[in-house]
């Protein structure tokens, strides 16, 4: 399994190829002030269902599905807290990526 470092201005995003699934997986620190949920989770499940890749955030223990609002809700992901988000599929890469700049972003 490789680590590379992004070049992100705050440097928590971690990007982890994993050669025998060829899956990509990002670990971020969410934050927006009402974190992952209401208005901002169905922002977020609706980026994900624009994806044809097989997608997966997990976040304490927890691994569910973006795509799915009751999913993404019952994590209880608050400012500050840093999830995993994973993508295996054709558009793997931008699924991550715009996933992971989502989260990130100040509201």
């Amino acid at each position: 399994m490789k680590q590379i470092m992004s070049h992100n201005v705050n440097k928590l995003v971690k990007y982890k190829l994993n050669q025998e699934k060829n899956m990509i997986s990002k670990e971020v620190k969410v934050n927006l002030d009402s974190g992952l949920h209401a208005r901002p989770a169905a922002k977020f499940v609706q980026l994900s269902k624009g994806f044809k890749s097989k997608l997966s955030v997990s976040y304490n223990g927890k691994n569910i599905d973006p795509k799915s609002i009751l999913g993404l809700l019952s994590l209880n992901i608050n400012k500050g807290s840093v999830i995993c988000i994973s993508a295996d599929g054709e558009d793997e890469t931008q699924a991550a990526e715009a996933l992971t700049c989502f989260v990130q972003q100040t509201e």
